[in-house]
Protein backbone atom coordinates (compact mmCIF):
# COMPACT_ATOMS: atom_id res chain seq x y z
CA UNK A 1 0.00 0.00 0.00
CA UNK A 2 1.34 3.30 -0.94
CA UNK A 3 4.27 2.29 -3.16
CA UNK A 4 4.83 4.49 -6.11
CA UNK A 5 7.84 2.77 -7.26
CA UNK A 6 6.34 1.68 -11.01
CA UNK A 7 8.65 -1.21 -11.59
CA UNK A 8 7.79 -2.66 -8.39
CA UNK A 9 4.75 -2.65 -8.40
CA UNK A 10 4.77 -4.09 -11.81
CA UNK A 11 6.26 -6.88 -10.48
CA UNK A 12 3.41 -7.20 -7.45
CA UNK A 13 0.68 -7.03 -9.97
CA UNK A 14 -2.11 -4.58 -10.07
CA UNK A 15 -4.86 -7.30 -9.67
CA UNK A 16 -6.55 -8.78 -6.24
CA UNK A 17 -8.95 -11.36 -6.73
CA UNK A 18 -9.47 -10.05 -10.03
CA UNK A 19 -10.14 -6.26 -9.31
CA UNK A 20 -7.97 -3.20 -10.05
CA UNK A 21 -5.88 -2.33 -7.29
CA UNK A 22 -4.00 0.85 -7.07
CA UNK A 23 -1.10 1.30 -4.75
CA UNK A 24 -1.04 4.74 -4.46
CA UNK A 25 -4.81 5.25 -3.56
CA UNK A 26 -4.75 1.48 -1.99
CA UNK A 27 -8.40 2.05 -4.14
CA UNK A 28 -9.64 -1.39 -5.87
CA UNK A 29 -12.08 -0.72 -8.57
CA UNK A 30 -14.21 -3.39 -10.92
CA UNK A 31 -14.51 -2.81 -14.60
CA UNK A 32 -17.50 -4.08 -16.60
CA UNK A 33 -16.44 -5.12 -20.24
CA UNK A 34 -18.96 -5.37 -22.67
CA UNK A 35 -18.17 -6.74 -25.86
CA UNK A 36 -20.50 -7.66 -28.59
CA UNK A 37 -18.06 -9.30 -31.15
CA UNK A 38 -18.37 -12.96 -32.26
CA UNK A 39 -16.02 -15.57 -30.62
CA UNK A 40 -12.82 -16.87 -32.15
CA UNK A 41 -12.90 -19.69 -29.82
CA UNK A 42 -14.73 -20.72 -26.90
CA UNK A 43 -13.13 -17.87 -24.88
CA UNK A 44 -11.64 -15.47 -27.22
CA UNK A 45 -13.79 -12.87 -28.83
CA UNK A 46 -12.72 -11.46 -32.19
CA UNK A 47 -12.74 -8.07 -31.42
CA UNK A 48 -12.10 -5.23 -28.80
CA UNK A 49 -14.60 -4.45 -25.54
CA UNK A 50 -17.13 -1.72 -26.37
CA UNK A 51 -15.69 1.89 -26.14
CA UNK A 52 -17.91 5.06 -25.54
CA UNK A 53 -15.79 5.92 -29.28
CA UNK A 54 -17.55 2.62 -30.18
CA UNK A 55 -20.65 2.36 -29.14
CA UNK A 56 -22.54 3.28 -32.24
CA UNK A 57 -21.58 -0.25 -33.15
CA UNK A 58 -23.98 -1.39 -30.83
CA UNK A 59 -26.86 -0.04 -33.13
CA UNK A 60 -25.88 -2.23 -35.69
CA UNK A 61 -25.06 -5.44 -34.19
CA UNK A 62 -28.38 -8.05 -33.55
CA UNK A 63 -28.98 -8.06 -29.95
CA UNK A 64 -30.11 -12.11 -29.41
CA UNK A 65 -30.57 -14.25 -26.08
CA UNK A 66 -26.83 -15.85 -27.32
CA UNK A 67 -25.03 -12.08 -26.87
CA UNK A 68 -27.06 -10.96 -23.84
CA UNK A 69 -26.31 -13.80 -22.00
CA UNK A 70 -22.97 -13.40 -22.90
CA UNK A 71 -22.39 -9.91 -21.33
CA UNK A 72 -24.42 -10.48 -18.59
CA UNK A 73 -22.24 -13.84 -17.68
CA UNK A 74 -18.83 -12.05 -18.62
CA UNK A 75 -18.35 -9.85 -15.77
CA UNK A 76 -15.85 -10.85 -13.12
CA UNK A 77 -17.10 -9.89 -9.21
CA UNK A 78 -15.92 -12.54 -6.88
CA UNK A 79 -16.55 -10.55 -4.18
CA UNK A 80 -20.55 -9.22 -5.61
CA UNK A 81 -19.45 -5.44 -5.24
CA UNK A 82 -21.06 -4.74 -8.39
CA UNK A 83 -23.71 -6.95 -7.67
CA UNK A 84 -26.69 -4.15 -7.55
CA UNK A 85 -25.05 -2.95 -11.15
CA UNK A 86 -25.13 -6.40 -12.62
CA UNK A 87 -28.34 -7.53 -11.31
CA UNK A 88 -30.14 -5.45 -13.91
CA UNK A 89 -28.50 -7.89 -16.39
CA UNK A 90 -30.06 -10.33 -14.74
CA UNK A 91 -33.63 -9.08 -14.33
CA UNK A 92 -33.30 -8.18 -18.23
CA UNK A 93 -32.21 -11.44 -19.42
CA UNK A 94 -35.06 -12.91 -17.05
CA UNK A 95 -37.89 -10.88 -18.44
CA UNK A 96 -36.69 -12.29 -22.03
CA UNK A 97 -36.46 -15.59 -20.70
CA UNK A 98 -39.81 -15.93 -18.98
CA UNK A 99 -41.80 -13.75 -21.94
CA UNK A 100 -44.27 -16.85 -22.54
CA UNK A 101 -45.11 -15.11 -25.99
CA UNK A 102 -42.36 -15.00 -27.94
CA UNK A 103 -40.25 -18.82 -29.03
CA UNK A 104 -36.73 -17.34 -29.86
CA UNK A 105 -33.98 -19.62 -30.62
CA UNK A 106 -29.98 -18.56 -28.96
CA UNK A 107 -29.39 -16.15 -32.18
CA UNK A 108 -33.23 -14.66 -33.17
CA UNK A 109 -33.11 -10.54 -32.50
CA UNK A 110 -34.49 -9.72 -29.32
CA UNK A 111 -38.58 -7.94 -30.02
CA UNK A 112 -38.46 -4.51 -30.06
CA UNK A 113 -39.70 -4.25 -26.64
CA UNK A 114 -36.57 -5.80 -25.09
CA UNK A 115 -33.67 -3.88 -27.44
CA UNK A 116 -34.14 -0.22 -25.83
CA UNK A 117 -33.71 -1.19 -21.98
CA UNK A 118 -30.65 -3.29 -23.49
CA UNK A 119 -29.56 -0.72 -25.35
CA UNK A 120 -29.64 1.94 -22.66
CA UNK A 121 -28.08 -0.85 -20.02
CA UNK A 122 -25.02 -1.45 -21.79
CA UNK A 123 -24.59 1.95 -22.97
CA UNK A 124 -24.76 3.40 -19.35
CA UNK A 125 -22.17 0.47 -18.60
CA UNK A 126 -19.58 2.10 -21.18
CA UNK A 127 -19.82 5.21 -20.18
CA UNK A 128 -19.30 4.40 -16.70
CA UNK A 129 -15.77 3.85 -16.37
CA UNK A 130 -15.52 1.27 -13.11
CA UNK A 131 -16.47 1.11 -9.91
CA UNK A 132 -14.13 2.05 -7.43
CA UNK A 133 -13.97 1.16 -3.38
CA UNK A 134 -11.60 1.44 -0.95
CA UNK A 135 -9.24 -1.88 -0.06
CA UNK A 136 -9.47 -1.83 3.04
CA UNK A 137 -12.98 -1.40 5.26
CA UNK A 138 -10.43 0.09 8.77
CA UNK A 139 -10.30 3.91 8.70
CA UNK A 140 -6.85 5.20 9.92
CA UNK A 141 -8.88 6.62 13.34
CA UNK A 142 -10.39 3.54 14.09
CA UNK A 143 -11.09 3.14 17.54
CA UNK A 144 -11.13 -0.58 18.91
CA UNK A 145 -13.33 -3.43 16.74
CA UNK A 146 -15.85 -2.79 14.28
CA UNK A 147 -19.70 -3.69 14.71
CA UNK A 148 -21.53 -5.36 11.53
CA UNK A 149 -24.88 -4.07 10.48
CA UNK A 150 -26.26 -6.31 8.13
CA UNK A 151 -29.25 -6.29 5.65
CA UNK A 152 -31.38 -8.13 3.79
CA UNK A 153 -34.16 -7.72 1.47
CA UNK A 154 -36.22 -11.02 0.10
CA UNK A 155 -38.44 -9.02 -1.95
CA UNK A 156 -39.26 -9.74 -5.15
CA UNK A 157 -37.38 -9.71 -8.27
CA UNK A 158 -34.02 -10.22 -6.41
CA UNK A 159 -33.34 -11.31 -3.50
CA UNK A 160 -29.94 -9.48 -1.75
CA UNK A 161 -28.00 -8.64 1.78
CA UNK A 162 -25.96 -6.49 2.58
CA UNK A 163 -23.06 -6.09 5.72
CA UNK A 164 -21.94 -2.89 6.44
CA UNK A 165 -19.07 -2.39 8.61
CA UNK A 166 -19.17 -0.07 11.74
CA UNK A 167 -16.38 1.94 13.06
CA UNK A 168 -15.85 4.27 16.18
CA UNK A 169 -13.24 6.88 15.16
CA UNK A 170 -11.71 9.62 16.95
CA UNK A 171 -12.87 13.38 15.79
Amino acid sequence: TGEQDKELTRLIGDKVLGYNWDTVSDDMSVSLPVNITKKKTKKLRSGPDLTVESLDLLREVKLSRRLCLGITSGFLDFLGIACPYTLRFKLLMKQVFEDKDIQLSWDDELPKKYLAPWIDLITETVMSDSICFPRTTRPSSAIGNPWLVPFGDGAFPAFSAAVYVRWEVSC
